[in-house]
């Protein structure tokens, strides 16, 4: 619910209308739809962090640890194209 409320204050919601409306006028340039996706990929991890800073008082440190973990299981899953790994720093 947090990691919502980020996007809502971070304005990702207008921003992703923006870059959809570019898409829409530019759907054959190969380059927008790098710059999109990577755009995206920006957005969960400020996200995430936004999250994680507004958290890190010493009562919240287990509930980081939590979600910290949480995002870090959901990459171990999650495989790229050609069979690729994500790298994960610790």
């Amino acid at each position: 619910m947090a990691h919502e409320c980020a996007r809502i204050q971070r304005r990702d919601v207008a921003v992703n209308w923006m870059m959809h409306i570019l898409l829409i006028f530019h759907w054959f340039n190969p380059l927008l739809w790098l710059a999109v996706h990577k755009a995206r990929q920006d957005q969960e991890m400020a996200c995430d962090a936004y999250v994680l800073d507004r958290t890190s008082s010493q009562e919240h440190v287990q509930q980081n640890h939590a979600y910290g973990q949480t995002v870090g299981a959901f990459f171990r899953k999650t495989t790229l194209p050609g069979g690729c790994q994500p790298v994960l720093y610790s």
